[in-house]
């Protein structure tokens, strides 16, 4: 029976300090990933950044350069500062929208800006280009439309309108004034002779 002891005895202590090396081992790991990061903590901050959304066939459809960078996981939402973006659908009117922070979220799908901010839509053939002021605008790249319930300031060659809120269109090229509208338009020739032949 002694030499039985004797025997087992180290592969009973072999076993014991096993367990022990297993219990701490596991211990220690909940300890250390135990606290996982929030997803509403930055995770990423870069200088002088460019993010670049491509189409379905791998071709540039619209780009942000921004002077600062953050990224945070929830909704993968992307802060900027001092951000331009330029959007450029094929056969569409190039459009830029500058600000002094924005707020991107789906992948850069919708873009928020804030502080001074102007939209312009490159003109199109035969037309003038198109630049709304606003301290707000909500751009959906993927709808091409943007969007604003503050006053807007809207020049587009000739004609000056302001009102509070806005909706384009951008593949529409149409510009709908909200409410409290004032305009200024000047007819084209044209239209000042009202369909009346000239003599």
């Amino acid at each position: 029976m002694r030499d039985r002891i004797v025997t087992l005895l180290p592969l009973l202590l072999a076993s014991v300090l096993g367990a022990l090396v297993y219990l701490l081992n596991q211990f220690s790991v909940v300890e250390l990933g135990g606290r996982r990061p929030s997803p509403l903590a930055v995770d990423m901050v870069a200088s002088g950044a460019m993010v670049v959304r491509l189409n379905e066939r791998g071709m540039p459809l619209s780009r942000i350069q921004a002077k600062d960078f953050q990224h945070i996981p929830k909704d993968d939402t992307m802060l900027f500062t001092a951000p331009v973006l330029y959007h450029s659908p094929p056969g569409q009117p190039l459009l830029t929208v500058v600000g002094e922070k924005a707020r991107a979220v789906h992948k850069g799908d919708e873009v928020f800006f804030t502080g001074q901010v102007l939209l312009t839509r490159a003109a199109a053939p035969g037309g003038a280009e198109l630049r709304v002021r606003s301290s707000e605008i909500w751009v959906d790249t993927k709808n091409e439309r943007a969007r604003s319930s503050q006053p807007v300031v809207a020049d587009q060659g000739p004609h000056h309108a302001e009102a509070v809120g806005f909706v384009a269109d951008h593949r529409q090229e149409t510009l709908e004034l909200l409410s409290q509208v004032r305009m200024t338009y000047v007819p084209t020739a044209r239209a000042a002779l009202g369909g009346i032949p000239a003599r």
